[in-house]
């Protein structure tokens, strides 16, 4: 039971996180508009396994590094 709420208070504090993003930062609401088309343009396509992974790899390191450029810039 310890681990289970450990983990949903984690999932809050991501959560938390992503609704600062989305608040704070224009680039985010820019980039969350593109990762929905670029989805459902992928889904329409019937792009191959491989394409899928290539292009969720692609979006999640544009998110990371969109979340540590906000970092940087609250700590600076």
């Amino acid at each position: 039971m310890n681990r289970r709420k450990q983990f949903i208070n984690s999932l809050g504090h991501a959560i938390d996180g992503f609704r600062y993003l989305y608040r704070t930062q224009n680039n985010v609401r820019i980039h969350f508009i593109v990762t929905v088309g670029i989805i459902i343009l992928s889904v329409v396509l019937g792009i191959s396994t491989t394409e899928w992974i290539l292009i969720l790899l692609t979006m999640g390191l544009v998110w990371i590094t969109e979340s540590f450029n906000t970092v940087y810039e609250r700590i600076f």
